[in-house]
């Protein structure tokens, strides 16, 4: 593992957990003939991490210390206030919850019914939202507003879509993202947008009707990840296509253009690009592969890249 204080000017190694690196199946239940390990990370503060996917580590003093916890964990979402997590219990999935950066979980008090395996995504310590869908792609929406006590299930806005997930921009704002299987370099993609938390949903852009010259949302590269997206508010939001570039939309969705030339992206070969993330409206990072990491400090009106030792 590698760290950096000055924005990616340079980097320092730091312990890393004692963990292989997983590349487990992308549903649950977990089995024990699957690889163990760990595939994702995420941290709340410069102290307070976790390194997961199916195992999961702990560290509560910025990476120096990792604590293997006795559990399992497919996916995890930080917000202000509180984490949220979902663990495979025997072969059912358990939303938890945690208000002391993870030191300690509570179960939500009522567990929903799924169909399918969660994805989770949240904006602060009351409301989730979990995502998932059954073995023909129909796909399962519910919310909490309370902490988990209870859920209510809210219908998505299409079906039948390979790649699809939900995130969050506010504690009403949803984007929902659509995607079709992936050709060599080419994917069809639908985005859709709620202004009230996930009840009504409108299309804004549909790779099969618009036309590119005038902004559409493109078919080419694959977006194969929650990870791949990034939405700072109910207008900007940003799409990293593997096979081709980052995108970005500033008008919730309708027009998306590159937001990194692709012969800048592309590395002089077939890049892996993403996940993107933001920190905050200004600050945000992009992996891109080889070894390579983009910055931003505009809100993504310009990047800057480097090579991670």
């Amino acid at each position: 593992m590698r760290v950096t204080q000055d924005g990616g000017k340079t980097w320092a190694g730091i312990p890393a957990p004692a963990a292989q690196v997983a590349f487990y199946p992308n549903h649950f239940p977990w089995h024990a003939s699957d690889p163990a390990g760990v595939s994702n990370i995420r941290f709340a503060s410069a102290h307070d991490g976790w390194a997961f996917g199916p195992d999961l580590y702990t560290t509560h003093d910025g990476g120096q210390t990792w604590l293997k916890e006795n559990r399992l964990v497919s996916d995890v979402a930080v917000t202000n206030g509180a984490i949220w997590a979902v663990e495979q219990q025997g072969d059912a999935a358990v939303v938890e919850r945690s208000t002391e950066a993870g030191k300690a979980w509570t179960p939500a008090k009522m567990q929903p019914l799924l169909v399918g395996w969660p994805t989770i995504t949240s904006v602060d310590k009351e409301t989730a939202w979990l995502f998932t869908q059954d073995s023909v792609l129909n796909p399962q929406l519910i919310v909490t507003n309370d902490g988990g006590n209870s859920w209510v299930e809210l219908q998505p806005p299409a079906r039948a879509c390979p790649m699809a997930f939900v995130r969050a921009a506010s504690a009403l704002f949803l984007w929902y993202i659509c995607g079709g299987v992936g050709a060599t370099a080419m994917q069809d993609k639908q985005v859709y947008t709620s202004a009230d938390g996930g009840i009504a949903w409108t299309m804004q852009a549909d790779s099969h009707a618009q036309n590119l010259a005038n902004g559409g949302i493109t078919n080419q590269g694959h977006i194969v990840s929650a990870r791949d997206f990034a939405a700072l508010s109910a207008n900007v939001a940003f799409m990293a296509l593997n096979r081709d570039t980052l995108i970005m939309s500033g008008d919730g969705g309708r027009h998306w253009t590159d937001a990194i030339p692709y012969q800048r992206a592309n590395g002089g070969g077939d890049p892996a690009m993403g996940p993107v993330e933001f920190a905050n409206a200004h600050d945000g990072w992009l992996a891109a592969g080889p070894n390579r990491l983009f910055r931003t400090t505009d809100g993504g009106h310009t990047w800057s890249d480097s090579t991670v030792p």
